[in-house]
């Protein structure tokens, strides 16, 4: 029996399976509500209604088709689970899946206290796309690379392939990085540290004038040996605005 529409606000319970099949590609559900409120409305609610228990997963949308041969896939999920039901404390998590090659993989991993984007380390680029730059922010998922408006951070083309790379480059000529500190007049503004494991093995790092917000020295610091090189046939050029 065809039920081409129910209203009303005491329907009672429909068991399941319940399936709308249709030979179209017309909208098969429709939730609307007539009310005028500040309150939210249509609502779909997806409950488990059972005494709770850690880890149990709750609802889930899942989005199938068949391939070329007719085999079916689950080509997208979304999906809710508790990780601690204790009263007063309940804490969730939230996946949403894609196929990827054949597989079901994590796209982006909502747990209570942290966001993972390819949690299931696939080769799977991350990229945030600007107003005038397709590569704001990109991540390379199979070199590890971050490039700012730039799709590889290896900018100088070296790739070796045991390095971290990050590249910034810049609309026209110039790639920019600024450092700095909230601190009105903090001796402390800003510094690149050159690590090997947990030593640091040099510094560069900028200070202020204590008490003048705009003014400050620029200091380098090692370890061992300082030092200053050219390439071959080139001038190395210190204060050459010849500033004091």
């Amino acid at each position: 029996m065809a039920i081409s529409k129910i209203s009303g606000s005491g329907i009672g319970a429909i068991n399941a399976p319940v399936e709308f099949t249709s030979a179209d590609n017309l909208t098969q559900l429709t939730l609307t509500s007539t009310d005028t409120d500040a309150n939210s409305g249509p609502l779909l609610e997806l409950s488990r209604n059972v005494t709770g228990a850690n880890n149990d997963f709750l609802g889930q949308v899942i989005f199938k088709g068949k391939d070329t041969a007719g085999n079916v896939h689950t080509f997208g999920r979304i999906s809710n689970q508790i990780k601690t039901a204790t009263s007063g404390s309940e804490t969730s998590r939230m996946v949403l899946t894609t196929n990827v090659g054949g597989s079901e993989v994590s796209r982006i991993d909502i747990l209570p206290t942290e966001t993972v984007i390819n949690d299931d380390a696939g080769d799977l680029d991350f990229r945030v796309k600007g107003n005038s730059r397709a590569n704001g922010i990109f991540f390379n998922g199979a070199t590890g690379s971050v490039g700012i408006n730039t799709p590889d951070g290896d900018v100088t083309g070296d790739g070796t392939a045991t390095r971290t790379y990050v590249g910034i480059i810049g609309t026209g000529n110039r790639g920019r990085l600024n450092l700095g500190t909230t601190a009105v007049n903090g001796a402390d503004c800003a510094s690149i540290s050159f690590v090997n494991g947990t030593n640091e093995l040099g510094a560069i790092f900028c200070d202020t004038t204590s008490g003048v917000q705009n003014t400050g020295t620029v200091f380098m610091s090692s370890t061992k040996g300082l030092k200053f090189q050219a390439w071959t046939g080139d001038a190395l050029v210190i204060n050459e605005g010849v500033l004091t």
